[in-house]
């Protein structure tokens, strides 16, 4: 779209522009690009160039200086022609003039927004973004008060590290990969730990962005997955036969048996364990799960009551208050941190070594005993996870004993047609009915 001219006007037309010539004014010059709304002027007596747009039915005008190369005044005047459009009929802005918007600088944005091209910016910066988040998102409310510290501590690591507390606009990818290398590299964190607070910032961001306070998240490219547990240790029935004596009293052992033969996750759920959700007669064992029960179905739990955890539970009744509800009251308001220590001892003291994530372990033991003697869909009913979960993060290394069972049974399939199966070494695996 050109210039309103004299029925006189001549111009020279080529592939790409139109050169607009009045034999009257020949110190004006005009050029224009197919059917663009922005057009670029240049005067000889003002040799800065203009760039005309309209908008609200008014025609505006935007300055640029004369040593600007012309390739990049009509880069310029290309993104304000799809700013103009915007405006006017309603359309989508390229993510290209987006990318733009965020690099100029405030002097130039405001110009846009004088002129009516754009909003006035509404500039966020990451840290308070991430306080924003944490004492008044919507989000908030809706997350359990573990969540809350895990938020907490991501926000104090990227304090550490972004101390310029930069624009959510001029995060990069570059930023963030740094970011993740600092945590593993400098801090010192576990891969699953620095992923866990790129997470964090990942979804603050894209909070952000569909709050329309930034264009894109740059933590989207980082790996934010937690990486496939590495665990090998394995407590065997006589290991934890021996921690759990040296245990400082019965409510410790049932705690640790909850965890090592019921898979209980320690401490969220034997601490919602109560009297009501003990079923002696049929021994059974229902609790509340607090990680799950957002998903339906899946907010209570029920275990068999195993007899390696059914003799600490009795000791425990024995010694509780006329009246109680709970089963383990002191772990409800008991520090996390803190859940470790008791154990740690009686580990040491049964003159073994510390294995990391100990109750993690204790649960993922359970976890691969189960999968061992009972079919598949009970032993997701019972720990709370899929098969898949199991491979994933519960995985723990197979005792000599094992693969010569699993040798064994094996090899009995083979025989099956021969009539020479050990079914009992079958069953023990798990492989019945096969």
């Amino acid at each position: 779209m050109g210039v309103r001219t004299e029925q006189n006007l001549c111009f020279e037309a080529s592939d790409t522009k139109r050169v607009f010539i009045d034999p009257r004014f020949t110190h004006l010059k005009t050029l224009t690009k197919g059917n663009s709304m922005a057009s670029i002027y240049r005067e000889k007596q003002d040799p800065c160039w203009k760039i005309y747009f309209k908008t609200d039915g008014r025609r505006h005008a935007i300055r640029l200086n004369k040593k600007t190369p012309k390739t990049e005044v009509e880069r310029v005047r290309g993104h304000i022609d799809y700013l103009e459009r915007a405006v006017s009929t309603g359309t989508e802005v390229p993510v290209g003039t987006l990318d733009w918007l965020n690099k100029i600088d405030d002097k130039f944005f405001d110009k846009l927004t004088d002129k009516g091209l754009v909003e006035e910016r509404d500039d966020w910066r990451l840290l308070d973004w991430m306080d924003w988040f944490i004492d008044e998102s919507p989000a908030r409310a809706r997350v359990k008060e573990s969540t809350t510290v895990t938020w907490q501590q991501a926000r104090r690591h990227a304090g550490e590290y972004f101390t310029d507390n930069p624009l959510l606009r001029d995060l990069t990818i570059q930023d963030a990969m740094d970011f993740r290398d600092h945590l593993e590299h400098v801090k010192g964190l576990s891969i699953a730990t620095a992923r866990k607070r790129c997470s964090v910032l990942k979804q603050m961001i894209e909070q952000a962005v569909r709050a329309e306070k930034s264009d894109r998240n740059p933590f989207k490219a980082v790996k934010t997955a937690c990486p496939r547990s590495e665990t090998k240790d394995y407590v065997t029935p006589e290991m934890a036969h021996r921690i759990s004596e040296n245990l400082p009293n019965a409510e410790w052992r049932l705690v640790f048996a909850l965890a090592r033969y019921g898979g209980l996750r320690v401490p969220s759920e034997p601490s919602t364990l109560t009297w009501d959700g003990v079923d002696w007669e049929n021994n059974r064992l229902t609790f509340r799960s607090p990680k799950t029960e957002r998903y339906q179905g899946m907010e209570t739990r029920t275990i068999p009551l195993f007899d390696s955890i059914k003799e600490p539970l009795l000791d425990v009744y024995e010694k509780a208050e006329p009246g109680e509800e709970q089963v383990l009251p002191w772990l409800y308001s008991k520090p996390s941190p803190t859940n470790r220590y008791p154990l740690l001892r009686a580990i040491k003291k049964a003159g073994y070594q510390p294995w990391p994530k100990l109750w993690s372990t204790l649960r993922a033991c359970a976890d691969h005993d189960m999968r061992l003697h009972v079919p598949g869909h009970l032993a997701d009913r019972w720990t709370g996870h899929s098969a898949r979960i199991a491979h994933q993060h519960y995985q723990t290394e197979l005792e000599q004993r094992q693969y010569e069972m699993a040798i064994k049974a094996l090899g009995c399939i083979t025989q099956r047609k021969k009539g020479s199966v050990d079914e009992n070494a079958m069953v023990e695996l798990g492989y019945n009915g096969v």
